[in-house]
């Protein structure tokens, strides 16, 4: 008996070691832990309450700073599908400099100034030199540092870096370093004192969402102002959404409803069966030439999941071109795919296929049809692709076609 009230008493010292929230998990603001470098293929921008454009719609993600101040994450030039680098921007569109460690990338600006972070409304052009950003190295340690690049906070390991009230920042050790305090750090000086974790923020704050029950700010407007759109012209493909109290978010939508060959390869905005049944909408398959095929489609869908040009002689003197819907989940090589067929430079059939390289294979589709399931239900068909890749497949239920022509 003595053995198991010890037991518990342990794991209730242990639990109360860890921070009570302020743990190194996932949290409501994700910009204190590692950021995803992938563009989902939606093109935002910084537009004024007319609509007229501050900065163009070219950049992966905006995001407000507090303080009429925008990160915008630029897209890679050379990958097109991910962003390389936050920039940062005033509401005049004017970027502002910063300098941060040469193997790190912004997370956030932190702090600009006691004053004005407890005024976030109030309009900045520049960064104070004592402000602070919120950085991550290349070893996945989180810092801070001045706008010069000063080093504020030497870069740690295993710590979330919350904003606390304006002067005071919190540092968590989370569960990775148990029996270590957490600090509170004095934002002007650098000094810090040991706390209790039952003193950290209910959640992994940051300057523009620490208000909590412990602390509260009469100045602090932003995040309770109504986030009414103003009503601006604009074509069916783009949205808005109120960011400050002064700019808007503008989100374009390259889909334009039609077949888009750099969306197919992207996989991004539209899954491949809706863009597939507008192949078959818009163009003749069956005849369609190799090289319109290689045009529309590309030579290669998801690489190493068996995709791509296989010239071998398929059923005598047929070519072949593999290439998968996508949603494949766990298992990517038993999601759904698809068999081009070429015969003297012309595609003769095609069929589904339920994995590669050994799939099963749907009875040949010889002339030029329609897949009006996947017109109608989109959304059902990706959830299908998603969780019936094995069983659906498995039994060949294909998807139903009907002739093009009649």
């Amino acid at each position: 008996m003595l053995r198991f009230y010890g037991l518990i008493f342990l794991v209730l010292a242990f639990a109360r070691a860890l921070p009570a929230d302020c743990s190194d998990q996932p949290r409501s603001l994700p910009y204190n832990s590692i950021p995803v470098h992938e563009f989902f293929g939606k093109f935002e921008s910084l537009v004024d309450v007319k609509g007229r454009t501050i900065l163009p719609a070219k950049f992966a993600r905006i995001i407000y700073q507090g303080n009429e101040i925008f990160a915008a994450d630029r897209i890679d030039k050379n990958n097109p599908q991910k962003w390389d680098k936050r920039l940062l921007f005033n509401k005049r569109g004017t970027q502002i400099k910063y300098r941060i460690p040469s193997n790190a990338q912004l997370l956030e600006v932190y702090s600009i100034s006691e004053k004005l972070d407890s005024e976030p409304n109030l309009p900045v052009k520049s960064l104070p030199k004592d402000s602070l950003l919120l950085f991550l190295d290349d070893k996945q340690q989180r810092g801070l540092c001045h706008p010069d690049g000063t080093i504020f906070l030497p870069a740690q390991k295993n710590i979330v870096i919350c904003y606390l009230k304006p002067g005071f920042g919190y540092i968590s050790n989370g569960s990775y370093n148990a029996g270590h305090p957490d600090k509170i750090i004095n934002l002007t000086n650098g000094e810090s004192t040991d706390t209790e974790p039952e003193n950290a923020p209910s959640q992994a704050t940051t300057r523009l969402n620490f208000k909590s029950d412990r602390y509260l700010h009469p100045e602090f407007k932003y995040s309770f102002s109504p986030p009414v759109v103003p009503k601006i012209a604009a074509a069916s493909n783009v949205s808005f959404e109120k960011i400050s109290e002064q700019c808007l978010k503008k989100i374009v939508n390259p889909d334009d409803g039609r077949f888009n060959p750099k969306l197919w390869r992207s996989q991004k905005v539209v899954t491949r069966p809706v863009l597939f049944e507008r192949l078959l909408r818009e163009y003749d398959l069956i005849g369609m030439s190799t090289d319109k095929v290689l045009e529309l489609l590309g030579s290669q869908g998801n690489a190493g999941f068996g995709d791509g040009v296989a010239w071998d002689n398929y059923r005598g003197d047929l070519r072949t071109l593999i290439q998968s819907f996508g949603g494949g989940g766990c298992v990517p090589q038993m999601s759904l795919h698809f068999q081009i067929n070429f015969k003297d430079d012309r595609v003769v059939s095609w069929q589904f296929l339920n994995g590669v390289p050994d799939g099963q294979e749907s009875q040949s589709i010889t002339e030029n049809v329609l897949i009006p399931s996947w017109y109608k239900e989109p959304h059902i068909t990706e959830s299908r692709l998603k969780n019936a890749r094995i069983g659906e497949q498995s039994s060949r239920l294909y998807p139903d076609t009907v002739a093009k022509y009649h």
